[in-house]
């Protein structure tokens, strides 16, 4: 067991390699001296326009969707006018009429097959 723990030292554990002395305290030096100095831009200054423009698109996009919400789902006055003139007309309906209108409302389609095929019989 005594062996095992200084088996380093057995097999002579020096690789041969070593680091310049200074190596890393001048590396960054070295290193900056090889790239090409970079050239600074100035910065262009940002227009009124560049800066309001985010905020003009979203309330145009705002406005859009209010539009096609406003076209797209409110009803027409046409459309309320015919549902008032028919609410209005329900006087001249006859009773046997609104009876059929409920008896069929509460039938399914089989049985009034079924019921219109014993008829033509």
């Amino acid at each position: 067991m005594e062996k095992d723990k200084n088996i380093l030292k057995q097999i002579n554990r020096k690789t041969g390699f070593k680091v310049p002395e200074d190596y890393f305290e001048n590396l960054n030096d070295r290193i900056m001296s090889h790239l090409p100095a970079i050239e600074v831009k100035e910065k262009t200054p940002v227009s009124l326009w560049q800066k309001c423009k985010p905020w003009i698109y979203m309330a145009a996009m705002f406005a859009g969707i209010s539009l096609m919400i406003k076209t797209f789902v409110t009803p027409n006055s046409s459309t309320d006018q015919a549902i008032t003139t028919t609410q209005a007309d329900t006087s001249s309906i006859s009773e046997s009429t609104i009876d059929d209108y409920i008896f069929y409302s509460h039938v399914d389609d089989y049985t009034i097959y079924e019921y219109l095929a014993e008829e033509k019989k």
